[in-house]
C-alpha cells in the first residue's frame, strides 16, 4: 500500500479538525504542517483559512513578513519598532489563503504583538515627577492607539494589494463601541474589495453600532447567513432606533439572505419593526429564522416573517410575544416549514400552533392544513 495521502483526502481531514476550533485542533493542524512537505502543503491552507479564531502575536509576526517596503515604512513612522526582516520571504504565501477574519481577535492579536515588542521606560527627567509620570502616561498611549491603528491598516492594504477577499466575517465584541475608528477602519472605502464577497456575517456587540451597520449595508449585498446578537445597553434614553435603522438598511441591501438570527434583541422595543419590515424584502430567499431573547411586545405584529413563504425553520427561544402580535403567523402557509421550535414566555397560542405544525407536517404539501390558513 503506498504511503502517500491524495490531497482530496487530506485536505478533509484538516478540514475537519479544523472545524473544532480549539486550541487542540490548531496545534494538532501545526504537528501535521511538520509531518512532510506535502502534508504542509496542505495543513497551511487549511489553517490559514481562518487562522484568527484565538488572539495570538505569532500571527502578526508572520503576516508582518508579507508587508511592501511602503507599509513597514508607515508603521515605522509612527514608532521605531522592529519589525521581521524584509530579507527573510516566508515559504507561502500566507495571507492568499485567507477567507475568514474574525476582526475582534485580528485587532487584539495585534495590541498583543506590540505590547510584546515595545517597553516603556522613562526618556527624561521631568518624568521622576508625578506630571512628568502622567504626562509620559498619555504621551506613551496615544502612541500606542496611533501605532495599533496603523499597524492594523497597513496589514489590510497588504490584504487587498494581494486580492484577499473574505467569505466570512465575525465581529465580536462586548467591550468596544462598533462605531469607534478601529472597526471603521474595515469599512473604509479602500477596504471594499475585501469584504465585498462577505456570504456569512457575525456581529455581537452592545454599544454604538448604527454607522458600522449602515455603512456595511452600503458595501455587502451578498450575505447568506447573518448571526446578530445586538443587544442595546448605551444609556436609558437611547431606544437604539439608529441601531434598528442601520441594520433595516443591512438587510433590505441583501440579494439572497437565506439565514438569520437574532440575539439578546430585549431593549430594542417597537423599533424592532423597522427589522421585521426589512425581512419582508427577503421574503422569497429566507429559509431559516431564529429568534432568541427578543422582545416582541412593543411590535404591532410579525407580518414580516408571516410573509417569508419559503421558511423551513423558526426558531423563537426566550422571547416575550402576545397573541395580538403572533397572530400572523398563526395565519400563514407556510407549505416547506418542517422544523419549529416555540418556548416563548407568555404565547401559549404559539405553542399551540408548532405543536399542530410537528404533527401534521407529513401533510403540509396537500393544500392548507386548515380552512383559516391563507393560500398563496
Amino acid at each position: 500500500m503506498s504511503a502517500f495521502m491524495p490531497h482530496l483526502i487530506l485536505r478533509e481531514v484538516f478540514t475537519y479538525i479544523s472545524a473544532e476550533d480549539s486550541f487542540m485542533a490548531l496545534s494538532t493542524l501545526h504537528s501535521c504542517m511538520l509531518v512532510n512537505h506535502h502534508w504542509c502543503s496542505v495543513a497551511i491552507k487549511v489553517f490559514w483559512f481562518k487562522p484568527f479564531r484565538h488572539r495570538s502575536p505569532l500571527l502578526i509576526h508572520t503576516l508582518l513578513y508579507s508587508l511592501s517596503s511602503s507599509e513597514r515604512d508607515a508603521i515605522t513612522l509612527v514608532q521605531d519598532i522592529s519589525l521581521p526582516p524584509i530579507s527573510h520571504k516566508p515559504y507561502y504565501d500566507y495571507p492568499l489563503y485567507l477567507r475568514d477574519l474574525d476582526y475582534w481577535a485580528f485587532t487584539k492579536s495585534i495590541k498583543a504583538y506590540i505590547a510584546r515588542m515595545t517597553r516603556l521606560t522613562t526618556r527624561d527627567d521631568d518624568s521622576t515627577t508625578l506630571n512628568g509620570v502622567r504626562n509620559r502616561m498619555r504621551d506613551a498611549r496615544k502612541e500606542y492607539e496611533d501605532l495599533c491603528y496603523v499597524m492594523s491598516s497597513e496589514i489590510i492594504k497588504m490584504f487587498i494589494r494581494k486580492g484577499v477577499k473574505l467569505y466570512y466575517l465575525r465581529v465580536l465584541t462586548w467591550e468596544d463601541q462598533l462605531d469607534t475608528d478601529e472597526y471603521l477602519l474595515l469599512l473604509k472605502p479602500e477596504s471594499h474589495s475585501l469584504i465585498s464577497s462577505i456570504r456569512e456575517l457575525e456581529l455581537a456587540s452592545c454599544y454604538q453600532k448604527s454607522i458600522f451597520l449602515s455603512t456595511l449595508a452600503k458595501i455587502c449585498c451578498n450575505i447568506r447567513s447573518m448571526h446578530l446578537t445586538l443587544a442595546n445597553w448605551s444609556s436609558p434614553e437611547d431606544d437604539g432606533k439608529s441601531e434598528m435603522l442601520g441594520l433595516a438598511e443591512l438587510v433590505k441591501a441583501q440579494k439572497s439572505l437565506r439565514r438569520i438570527q437574532f440575539w439578546t434583541f430585549k431593549h430594542y422595543g417597537a423599533n424592532v419593526e423597522y427589522v421585521l419590515d426589512a425581512i419582508q424584502t427577503q421574503a422569497e430567499s429566507i429559509t431559516e429564522m431564529g429568534f432568541y431573547d427578543v422582545n416582541f411586545t412593543a411590535t404591532k405584529s410579525l407580518d414580516g416573517i408571516a410573509a417569508c413563504y419559503n421558511l423551513e425553520q423558526l426558531t423563537f427561544k426566550g422571547c416575550d410575544l402576545n397573541d395580538n402580535v403572533a397572530s400572523p403567523l398563526v395565519r400563514a402557509d407556510f407549505p416547506r416549514l418542517n422544523k419549529v421550535e416555540v418556548c416563548p414566555c407568555h404565547n401559549n397560542g404559539l405553542k399551540e400552533w408548532a405543536a399542530w405544525r410537528n404533527l401534521n407536517i407529513s401533510f403540509r404539501n396537500r393544500g392548507n392544513l386548515s380552512a383559516g390558513r391563507t393560500s398563496r
